[in-house]
């Protein structure tokens, strides 16, 4: 994971930009990115799902770091928020 994030099926390439240097800093977003794929793909099986999935995971670490920013917090907190914006779009 970098600056930008690619998913490649076949000839199509979508580039996905965004999210927090954050992200790397906490055990277990990786894995949250895998099962919230799992169940994006469920609903869609393609590469523009699994791009979109991308997308929402970055503008909630992004939202995650704003909030962590604003309260002087760590990664603790860095994490916690990431869930809360993750489970943010369930709720609604």
């Amino acid at each position: 994971s970098g600056e930008t994030d690619y998913v490649v099926c076949g000839d199509r390439v979508y580039s996905v930009r965004g999210g927090s240097a954050w992200m790397t800093r906490v055990t277990g977003t990786g894995c949250m990115l895998s099962v919230l794929l799992g169940a994006f793909l469920s609903v869609e099986n393609s590469a523009l799902s699994a791009a979109a999935c991308c997308g929402m995971m970055n503008v909630c670490a992004e939202r995650a770091q704003e909030h962590t920013a604003a309260e002087h917090g760590g990664t603790g907190t860095f994490r916690v928020h990431l869930i809360d914006e993750l489970s943010g779009p369930i709720r609604q």
